[in-house]
């Protein structure tokens, strides 16, 4: 209950005129009441008015310049942007005739949605072409669909469907007019041929790709794939070939997969870790790129915010017509609209941290995916390590280290430097490694780690420096701080920093 309701309570029961004030308050807020109706008829006759003039516009007009424009946003890698354009035009075209182009807007949806990771948003806009375009005669936009809904499951790692919905979508190849769609499905095949580790059908379909696209970003994506599927069939000099051409592609994604492919290849390739290692550093600068420019938050924001605006339009529409049929039925008319409009509101609200939530959800698959990276590159540095480890256990230099340390003494000079020396050129291609990712150790810390990957003792470690185990431990607790935490947590030099 609002304060001018207490106030009339209360004129109302103590009060010696009460019934007099009451009347009085009661014409106050007809006179109010009437006001309030003659500004809400100006706004309903504004509103038809407005109604009217929109109308004469033709939708497929609208959905044009929004198509147009979310093309134009595309272009220049404003995902955020396009996505609402393309929704608005999808919106200009429900009722629209042209069907063609509503299923085309709406593959554009789908496009946009599988780019930034929202499969199951993109799986949506897909079926809605497949029921819009199954009775066209030209199944470009029909074979897109298919193609869209098999690279969804390819991604989910579902060959079975993936290739099921993809063979759909062959069957249509003759009915297709866009001979880069056709390029792009035999690409897609190939890709799903080599996944279920059918290669000869894979190389088929690869090939048939590179002979009909002209596009040259299509061209170096194929040239990817078949050096994916050379690596699978062993034959790493052509593999290595293609995978080379294809990272020379301008497109920032094709060369983050190329660099990917190469940092995978095994060692019977004549791949080092080194190699390995470079490669892997390419693709993650890549991919950071990729992600810093993608704006997938913003994709999914800007579909909330189109939601919610046309939500908001709804509700506004319907507000207005409520107005209406307020002048009609006045009190009784108005308190139940009212009713309705805040259980609409509170849905709506609902429906929001819904769509909120989702977005949390999708913003710690984000971060899962960055802690897996920072694994991999940590196992290729450990990997690293344990190869050095093992060489230097096998080399003489090993077997004097542990005479020398079962004489109980600390080292000489001499005997120090020698071991400096030899430590790290064996561990070179570790330590490189090491100080890429932690720039601030000095040359004492990198020879203490080697130590610590020899899983010496502290003891056994202040002998080889020739100082105090208070010293080993001070400056190995300065190497851990050196080191950044996420790394660390995600098993860098694990089991060398615990307590002696």
């Amino acid at each position: 209950m609002n304060t001018s309701e207490n106030k009339f309570i209360t004129v109302g029961v103590k009060g010696k005129n009460s019934i007099g004030r009451k009347v009085l308050c009661l014409s106050d807020g007809m006179f109010f009441m009437f006001c309030r109706v003659n500004c809400f008829l100006a706004v309903f006759l504004s509103f038809v008015l407005s109604f009217f003039m929109a109308s004469c516009t033709g939708g497929d007009v609208k959905a044009l310049y929004w198509y147009e424009e979310g093309q134009r946003y595309k272009d220049n890698n404003e995902p955020a942007s396009a996505l609402e354009a393309y929704l608005k035009a999808a919106d200009c075209l429900e009722q629209s005739s042209d069907r063609t182009f509503y299923a085309k807007v709406c593959n554009e949806l789908s496009a946009i949605f599988f780019e930034h990771g929202y499969y199951e948003r993109a799986m949506v806009a897909n079926r809605r072409v497949l029921d819009e375009a199954k009775n066209l005669s030209d199944k470009t936009e029909l074979s897109r669909a298919y193609r869209g809904i098999g690279k969804i499951y390819y991604v989910k790692g579902d060959w079975k469907q993936a290739l099921l919905h993809l063979q759909q979508a062959q069957q249509l190849e003759k009915q297709v007019s866009d001979i880069e769609e056709i390029a792009s499905l035999y690409n897609n095949l190939s890709n799903t041929y080599c996944e279920m580790g059918d290669y000869q059908k894979a190389l088929s379909c690869n090939t048939k790709a590179l002979s009909l696209t002209k596009d040259s970003l299509k061209l170096y994506r194929n040239r990817s794939v078949r050096g994916r599927i050379y690596t699978h069939l062993c034959q790493y000099d052509s593999a290595f070939y293609y995978i080379l051409q294809a990272s020379h592609s301008s497109d920032v994604r094709v060369r983050a997969s190329s660099y990917y492919k190469l940092s995978d290849m095994p060692v019977e390739s004549g791949m080092t870790d080194s190699m390995k290692y470079v490669y892997l550093s390419k693709a993650e600068t890549l991919s950071d790129s990729i992600e810093n420019a993608s704006h997938s938050g913003l994709v999914i924001e800007g579909e909330h915010q189109h939601r919610i605006n046309t939500l908001k339009v709804k509700e506004v529409t319907r507000w207005r017509v409520i107005v209406g049929l307020v002048i009609i039925l006045v009190v009784v008319g108005t308190l139940y609209f009212y009713w309705r409009f805040r259980r609409k509101t509170v849905k709506y609200e609902k429906l929001i941290a819904e769509l909120t939530d989702g977005h949390r959800e999708l913003s710690k698959m984000y971060e899962q995916d960055s802690v897996e990276r920072e694994r991999m590159l940590v196992s290729v540095i450990n990997n690293a390590g344990d190869a050095c480890v093992g060489r230097f256990k096998s080399q003489l230099v090993y077997t004097d280290l542990l005479n020398l340390l079962s004489q109980n003494r600390m080292l000489n000079y001499e005997e120090q430097e020698k071991l400096v020396n030899e430590t790290k050129s064996i561990f070179d291609s570790y330590l490189k490694q090491l100080i890429m990712v932690a720039d601030k150790l000095s040359g004492n810390d990198l020879f203490l780690c080697c130590l610590l990957l020899l899983k010496l003792s502290t003891r056994e470690c202040a002998f080889c420096r020739g100082v105090s185990n208070e010293t080993i431990r001070s400056q190995r607790a300065r190497i851990k701080k050196k080191i950044p935490q996420n790394l660390l947590e995600a098993g860098l030099m694990k089991g060398c920093f615990g307590d002696d």
